[in-house]
């Protein structure tokens, strides 16, 4: 007989999902280890770009190079020099501006809309009408 509040697939349930559980486990720890490689070869990778920058960087200071003193941590500008740009060219000179004629202004008090006519009755029927 079947006991009181117990379903009699509750042993197999738990079987599965520790099953389950194990899979997923596994899994995880596959993933977390894979991230582990692919952070330790980037961070290699990152470490030799540092090595190669910070040796060009000694070089260009055993060259004599200007502005390699600053830390490594700074890009080093390169000014540009007046002297490289190309002169400007002579300036033509300009027409004057051509003088429009001022527009008449409206008088502040004209209305911009001519009035209406005043309205009108007019008896339609029984109803009055108001011509607008």
């Amino acid at each position: 007989m079947e006991q009181a509040g117990q379903d009699p697939a509750a042993p197999q349930e738990v079987t599965r999902l520790l099953t389950e559980r194990d899979a997923l486990t596994r899994r995880l720890t596959g993933i977390d280890q894979r991230l582990e490689a692919l952070y330790a070869h980037r961070q290699e990778d990152l470490s030799r770009r540092l090595a190669s920058i910070e040796e060009a960087i000694r070089e260009l200071s055993r060259q004599g190079v200007a502005g390699t003193t600053a830390a490594p941590a700074q890009p080093v500008a390169q000014p540009v020099t007046p002297a490289a740009a190309p002169p400007p060219a002579p300036a033509a000179p300009a027409a004057p501006p051509a003088q429009a004629a001022p527009a008449a202004p409206r008088p502040a008090t004209a209305p911009a809309v001519p009035p209406a006519q005043p309205a009108s009755p007019r008896i339609i029927g029984e109803r009055v009408a108001v011509d607008a």
